[in-house]
């Protein structure tokens, strides 16, 4: 039976990375041809490539099932109000919330409503790349509450792309340190199990970053320190390992900015990555 999944939730955002950097025959995979990898298949310099694509997020918080049934709901909510709003072009919208607020009950539905339509309008009057909304009202924020974060607009099917706790720091170092290595490790003993890593040229594990995305830069020393982390035998099963951010903006027709980790000198090299931003200018 023919595939017909289509690239969901990271694997849309690399999607769109594999074409910027001129990969062709791009093949999506997915989950319709059994067990295994890889995610996508695709050309890139003459090689044969497949990719696997792996989110790093934080795991702490009110739990994946609650995260993800109010997740729907702040979803379902933007959209009806933007479509309200005739905003045409919609924007991305990534949402925090602090893991000492309580989850927003059913009967909190037209309070939030009236809440994003405010975010809403105010990010359609202020057209900057990054900007925060608060979503709870204020006499019941127990510590930073619910943040709406927009990105954009964005013309391209805009989404609620990322969904995560908020602990009051920017995590970096250890804690992306042991993401990227759990990453590369399980992703690695997956690739060496399916039989495809015998009669493809190349691996590239792209790492879709959603646990440093609000830095304003990385060190120029972070890529050898991220590495530090992992197995070297599990780091020699992949062509290229590369950080991917969706969220930091980069000059007009450039990829979305990346950070190659790894590349194997054997293989070609990608293209040179955007520039490391200035630091965001916040809008509240």
């Amino acid at each position: 039976m023919a595939c017909t999944d289509t690239p969901k939730d990271s694997e849309i955002p690399v999607e769109r990375w594999l074409k910027q950097i001129g990969a062709t025959e791009i093949r999506y995979v997915g989950r319709g041809h059994g067990e295994g990898p890889p995610d996508f298949t695709c050309e890139f310099m003459g090689k044969k490539i497949a990719v696997e694509v792996r989110l790093l997020e934080i795991e702490d918080g009110w739990g994946r099932t609650a995260e993800t049934a109010f997740h729907r709901r702040i979803e379902k909510l933007i959209r009806m109000v933007e479509a309200e709003e005739k905003i045409v072009s919609g924007f991305d919208w990534i949402c925090q919330y602090d893991e000492g607020e309580p989850l927003p009950p059913k009967s909190s539905e037209d309070r939030l409503k009236q809440r994003i339509r405010e975010a809403v309008r105010a990010a359609k009057a202020c057209y900057i790349p990054w900007r925060e909304f608060q979503i709870s009202p204020q006499d019941r924020i127990t510590g930073r509450g619910i943040v709406l974060i927009v990105v954009g607009p964005e013309t391209v099917n805009p989404t609620l792309n990322w969904w995560g706790t908020d602990i009051g720091r920017i995590l970096y170092g250890d804690e992306l340190g042991r993401a990227i290595a759990s990453a590369i490790s399980a992703k690695a003993r997956k690739v060496r199990k399916d039989g495809r890593a015998k009669v493809i040229d190349s691996w590239w594990l792209v790492l879709d970053d959603n646990i440093t995305y609000a830095m304003d830069r990385l060190s120029p020393h972070s890529d050898a320190e991220l590495l530090d982390y992992a197995e070297t035998e599990d780091i020699d099963v992949w062509g290229k390992i590369v950080l991917l951010s969706r969220y930091i903006t980069t000059p007009q027709g450039s990829p979305l900015w990346f950070r190659p980790l790894r590349q194997d000198p054997a293989q070609p090299p990608l293209p040179a990555s955007p520039p490391t931003p200035e630091p965001y200018r916040m809008c509240f």
